[in-house]
């Protein structure tokens, strides 16, 4: 269980390269984390998410993907569509 001051940086795969990530991912994951926490009822079920394959990503999980721009954009997009019943 994901404690409140576990952050998701903590759980990525380890190790992750600095050519995957940009100088703004750290504030990325954070907003991420806000979004997954305020669609869902809580912040384990968030972490949950975050951290499963989801079909909509072709069974990638979320938190990995999100370790690019274009990436955390997508999965930007699911959670808008999950909270406010978009279509993608």
């Amino acid at each position: 269980m994901r404690s409140a001051s576990t952050s998701l940086l903590e759980l990525l795969p380890q190790p992750v390269t600095m050519p995957e990530l940009e100088t703004n991912f750290h504030p990325m994951l954070q907003e991420l984390e806000r979004m997954a926490a305020d669609t869902f009822d809580s912040g384990e079920e968030a972490a949950q998410w975050l951290r499963r394959s989801h079909p909509m990503l072709d069974g990638a999980v979320p938190l990995q993907i999100a370790a690019s721009p274009a990436g955390a954009r997508r999965v930007t997009a699911i959670l808008s569509a999950i909270k406010y019943g978009g279509v993608l």
